[in-house]
C-alpha cells in the first residue's frame, strides 16, 4: 500500500470518528439545551479538546449555536441546537405536577410578589398565604394566567422581568404550601453576555 493510500485510509477513518463524535455531541446537546462546554465534556467523559473540536465543527455546519457569557466570574460557552428558541423572559411556565391543580383550575389571574432580591412568589387569588397578610414584600402585581395541556403559563410584568434581570438569569421553581398552593421562583444566577 502506498503512502498516499495509507494517508487517505487514515483520513477516512478520522472523518468517520469525527462524524460519530459529532452525532453523540449533537444528541446530548438536544437533550440538554443550554449546557456549558465543561459540563458537556464531563458528562460524556471526554476531554474538553475533543468536545470543543466537535462543537466547532457543528457550529460551522450551523447545527448548533453558542453564546459566551460571564457567569459567577467565569467565562463559559453555552450551547444550544440551531433550532432552539430561548424562552421569553416575561413568560414563566409552571408544570401542573408542581401545583395543586384543583386550587388553580380555571384561575385566570394571580398575584406576583417580589419578596427579596433573589425570589418572588406567584399566588392564586383564592389563597391566603401572602394575600392579605403582613408579609414583607418589595412590590406586588396582578398577572394573567393561561392554562395549557400540562402546564400553566404566567405572563410576568415588566417590572419583575427588569428587577430580577430575567433575560440573563437562570431560575428554579419550587412549590410551597402543604400541597403546592404557591410557586416560589428563585433567581439562581445572572449571566452577562460577552462579545468578542
Amino acid at each position: 500500500m502506498s503512502k498516499k493510500e495509507l494517508y487517505e485510509l487514515g483520513a477516512e477513518a478520522k472523518r468517520e470518528i469525527g462524524e460519530h463524535t459529532d452525532k453523540v455531541v449533537l444528541e446530548h446537546i438536544s437533550r440538554n439545551q443550554g449546557i456549558i462546554l465543561y459540563d458537556l465534556a464531563k458528562e460524556l467523559s471526554w476531554t474538553r479538546g475533543k468536545v470543543l473540536g466537535s462543537v466547532q465543527r457543528l457550529s460551522r455546519q450551523s447545527m448548533i449555536k453558542t453564546k459566551t457569557v460571564l457567569r459567577h466570574g467565569k467565562v463559559v460557552r453555552i450551547i444550544y441546537t440551531a433550532e432552539y428558541e430561548e424562552p421569553k423572559p416575561d413568560i414563566l411556565e409552571v408544570p401542573y405536577t408542581m401545583i395543586d391543580l384543583e386550587r388553580w383550575k380555571g384561575v385566570r389571574n394571580a398575584y406576583v410578589y417580589a419578596l427579596n432580591r433573589l425570589s418572588f412568589l406567584i399566588e392564586s387569588p383564592a389563597l391566603t398565604l401572602v394575600n392579605g397578610t403582613d408579609v414583607k414584600r418589595l412590590f406586588a402585581d396582578k398577572v394573567e394566567l393561561e392554562h395549557l395541556d400540562k402546564k400553566m403559563r404566567v405572563k410576568l410584568p415588566a417590572k419583575i422581568v427588569d428587577f430580577y434581570i430575567l433575560h440573563n438569569s437562570d431560575i428554579t421553581l419550587s412549590s410551597i404550601g402543604d400541597t403546592g398552593d404557591n410557586v416560589l421562583v428563585t433567581v439562581e444566577q445572572t449571566s452577562l453576555p460577552l462579545s468578542y
